[in-house]
């Protein structure tokens, strides 16, 4: 009764029913009392439970086989050896010969897949298993044709397939595939990987000693510097054995051919003397089965060599990103360039006007590339000049509650609010009129904002590059953005999201005096504030460069000094507006002196003097140097009030003589300010660096350099002088009014 219930819950047509049968009478068994009264949904219900439990088998199977990978090794290469020696029914040769296959399309998938050549560093070795792999199977058909004149289904299959009625058709296909293979794929490959091999095991010493100098000078941490080892470790090793691995492919192409001849040769002979077949017949039967058997070996052969070939001559990407695999890199890249896609339309639409050609075809070819072509020039554009205005700026008062922010959002660096300027100048524009005006003229009359904005934007990206070019500061891309909140015609100045200028345009000026202003305003506001841009980032790239260009120096600074030190010294530098971009006299300066100074201020000083001839160049004017200098009663006077703090010497005087030195600075910088080069104020070099620290935050553009930093040749204007009479006698004012 059980049973007959049992097989009546079965009998109906349900889904997952039969699988469940199948299961409980095969791999699980289940008792006839358990399965009593089931009903259809009941066994769709276990059949879904069954699923995932030999979807967790699996998964388990897979995990024990990676985890002895090396047991697997053992096995494949004792099969081999077993192909190569016992004879093997003809469906244990078709199973072989369909993973064969199916290895060769997995290796040419991953092949495009991976990120990089390195990621798969057991390649090479994967490459020889295959090899001996195919060549047992090659021996295996091979015994099976000679001896029973049949080899399994697909060897007979592709024979059959690619020879058709023609045997020397057949023939001829598979002499071309193999001249292919050997000529054109294994040959190309084998010399990538040589060279490959050749160039990343001389590059090894270089890279090794660039990350022992590196882990030497902090720049980084002891985990890296052995990642990076054995990365290095596994790279060298991957290439050097790809090199070898490449020449057993070539092995097995030549092997390849000479198994054929031994086939087709051998199997006539056989055919004819021990089988009694006439030579027609004799040819005919084994030259299917030799044109299946090389086809077999040379296909999967084939597929291999190219997946090998990627694998080499591939470039590098970024892993992790969607252009890292080959068909990303070489999507991104064939559309990078749009004019080359409009010249192949073009040369299209000419082949199809040729008399004879199939001009559809061209046609639609042309049609294909001119889409493309013209769609990404429009891209282009619309990329171009959404760059080009500005954008409105992010309310990021607006804090948004429908998410969990899990990230923070980083400062930006340097950030110019505009208003909106369609009223600047405006009455310029009326005075002017667009009567007699310019095409130029008429449109910046029709839309004065636009250009108004393209006029700032221009200009401020030209302060900025002056900056690094000249300076070689490393100034961050300057931002420019519209805020409507803005008053009309104002402006905003930010760095790190801090405010540090902001105004309103006068309309009564014209769009160049206004440009002119603002370019003026930012260059001031950047040296003033040169120093936020220079840390241990800005460093690192000085450093490296130093390692391409002067390696040797670079090893010494390195033992010199750490990465915080150097980049320390760098703001120092960069603010007292001292260019960076002699490299070299900085790193020998500091190369001299980091062994026996400690403090910053003291090499940065060092280097000072090493640079002086480039100081004096570059508050010179005509090989002039304007300067301002202190009586030598008011050089005592500030010497005696040097003292030595935590954070080093600093300057500390009285008020009444520090309100008196603001002002007799403020006069002659009024009085002189219709100088060719700015004024500098000349003082003793122990006296230098205190001074200016001290006039730093009442006046920050006035610049101190010290007698040791002039050169013999530079000429000197002095065009006043400090003393301290002034300040004495406001003293004795103060008293006797007190």
């Amino acid at each position: 009764m059980a049973e007959g219930q049992r097989a009546a819950a079965f009998a109906r047509p349900q889904a997952g029913t039969f699988v469940v049968w199948f299961v409980t009478q095969t791999i699980l068994p289940v008792p006839a009392a358990s399965m009593k009264g089931i009903s259809p949904t009941a066994a769709s219900k276990h059949a879904e439970w069954l699923h995932r439990a030999s979807i967790g088998r699996a998964a388990r199977w897979l995990a024990v086989l990676g985890a002895r990978g090396d047991a697997v090794a053992a096995v494949l290469i004792a099969l081999v050896m077993a192909m190569m020696i016992l004879p093997l029914p003809a469906f244990v040769i078709d199973a072989l010969i369909a993973v064969n296959i199916g290895a060769a399309v997995l290796l040419i998938a991953l092949a495009l897949y991976l990120p990089s050549a390195v990621s798969f560093s057991s390649f090479p070795v994967v490459l020889l298993l295959t090899t001996l792999f195919r060549l047992g199977i090659e021996v295996s058909t091979s015994r099976s044709i000679l001896l029973h004149a049949d080899a399994g289904d697909i060897v007979d299959t592709f024979g059959r397939f690619v020879a058709g009625d023609d045997l020397a058709v057949g023939m001829i296909v598979f002499s071309i595939i193999a001249i292919v293979q050997f000529l054109v794929v294994t040959k190309g490959a084998e010399r990538v990987a040589e060279v490959a091999a050749r160039f990343t095991l001389d590059a090894v010493p270089g890279r090794q000693m660039a990350i022992d100098a590196d882990l030497r000078a902090g720049f980084t941490r002891p985990e890296t510097a052995q990642h990076l080892r054995e990365e290095l470790a596994r790279e060298s090793r991957m290439h050097g054995a790809m090199d070898g691995a490449m020449r057993f492919v070539k092995g097995d192409a030549i092997a390849g051919l000479a198994i054929v001849i031994v086939n087709l040769t051998a199997g006539i002979a056989i055919g004819v003397v021990r089988h009694g077949l006439s030579f027609g017949e004799a040819l005919e039967r084994y030259s299917i089965l030799t044109i299946g058997n090389a086809l077999i070996a040379q296909i999967p052969a084939l597929l291999i060599a190219i997946a090998a070939a990627i694998l080499i001559t591939r470039g590098g990407d970024e892993a992790g990103s969607p252009a890292s695999t080959v068909g990303g890199q070489i999507a991104r890249q064939l559309i990078a360039a749009p004019a080359a896609w409009l010249l192949a339309a073009f040369v299209m639409t000419v082949f199809a006007a040729v008399p004879g050609m199939p001009w559809p075809v061209f046609m639609l070819l042309s049609g294909a590339m001119l889409a493309i072509g013209v769609t990404r020039r429009r891209r282009d554009l619309h990329a171009r000049a959404r760059s080009a205005v500005p954008a409105k700026s992010p309310d990021l008062g607006a804090v948004p509650d429908d998410v969990d922010v899990r990230q923070i959002v980083p400062v930006r660096a340097i950030v110019v609010s505009l208003s909106s300027l369609s009223s600047l100048s405006s009455q310029a524009n009326e005075a002017k009129g667009t009567k007699g005006a310019t095409a130029a003229e008429a449109v910046e009359a029709l839309d004065p904002a636009a250009e108004r904005v393209e006029r700032l934007t221009r200009a401020i990206r030209r302060v900025r590059n002056e900056l690094v070019l000249r300076y070689g500061m490393t100034v961050p891309v300057i931002e420019v953005d519209r805020v409507d909140q803005l008053d009309a015609d104002s402006y905003r100045i930010a760095i790190h999201e801090v405010v540090v200028a902001s105004g309103r345009f006068d309309r009564a000026r014209e769009g160049a005096e206004i440009v002119a202003d603002f370019s003026s305003l930012l260059r001031q506001l950047l040296h003033r504030h040169a120093g936020r841009f220079v840390g241990i980032p800005e460093a690192q790239l000085v450093f490296n460069w130093l390692q391409r260009e002067m390696p040797a120096m670079a090893k010494e600074l390195a033992q010199a000094m750490t990465l915080p030190h150097f980049a320390e010294v760098m703001k120092l530098l960069v603010l007292e507006r001292v260019s960076l971009r002699n490299v070299r006299e900085i790193a020998e300066a500091l190369v001299a002196w980091a062994p026996r100074v400690k403090e910053t201020a003291v090499l940065a000083e060092q280097v000072r003097m090493a640079l002086g001839a480039q100081i004096c160049e570059e508050f010179a004017h005509d090989g002039v140097l304007y300067a301002c200098l202190l009586e030598h009663a008011l050089e005592t006077r500030l010497t005696e009030a040097l003292q030595q703090t935590a954070f080093g010497v600093a300057l500390t005087i009285e008020p009444d003589l520090a309100q008196d030195l603001v002002r007799q600075i403020r006069a002659l910088g009024a009085t002189l300010s219709e100088q060719p080069a700015i004024p500098v104020l000349l003082t003793t070099q122990a006296l230098r660096r205190p001074l200016r620290q001290w006039l730093a935050d009442e006046l920050t553009d006035t610049y101190v350099l010290s007698y040791a930093e002039l050169v013999s040749t530079q000429r000197v204007k002095v065009l006043g002088s400090l003393t301290l009479e002034s300040a004495s006698a406001s003293a004795s004012a103060a008293a006797a009014a007190q």
